[in-house]
């Protein structure tokens, strides 16, 4: 078997990311929300007017 430490795997997707040109969370597709709850919709949805109230934006993204 073949074992590498977790330093070395995050080393190597490191240099992979910026071989393909990604940068930070640029490679993570955002959840389309078609298996949602609803009351994992409401809830995001309140999580987003609660931000808006505050005059923020919510600290990430959503759709539902």
């Amino acid at each position: 078997m073949n074992e590498i430490t977790l330093e070395e795997h995050e080393r190597r997707l490191a240099q992979r990311k910026a071989e393909l040109g990604l940068k930070g969370r640029d490679h993570v597709p955002m959840n389309s929300g078609t298996h949602r709850t609803p009351e994992k919709r409401e809830l995001l949805r309140a999580i987003r007017e609660g931000a808006q109230a505050q005059g923020r934006a919510p600290r990430f993204r959503a759709t539902f």
